[in-house]
């Protein structure tokens, strides 16, 4: 295989690569990514695999140490404080 023809073969399979980056992106993006309660099932299953594997086990197996079950006083302060300094 001659030099030129190695050459060809890489800027080729480099620009499918490249394609296929933008499409995926696109994807995405044409799905939405927003702050929405139901996030698109792709956008979800991105973030669960990013997430997993971008924090570490032994956090992952850490339990919340705050009660979140409604009328609880760590959901009373948490929603003190958004009416203090987020609402308007």
């Amino acid at each position: 295989m001659t030099s030129n023809k190695r050459i060809k073969i890489a800027g080729i399979t480099v620009g499918i690569l490249v394609l296929l980056a933008f499409g995926a992106y696109g994807l995405v993006m044409w799905e939405g990514s927003s702050a929405r309660e139901e996030a698109p099932a792709l956008e979800a299953n991105i973030a669960q695999r990013l997430l997993h594997y971008t924090v570490p086990e032994d956090f992952r197996a850490m339990k919340n140490p705050l009660d979140a079950t409604a009328g609880s006083a760590d959901v009373e302060a948490g929603h003190q404080t958004y009416t203090q300094k987020c609402e308007l």
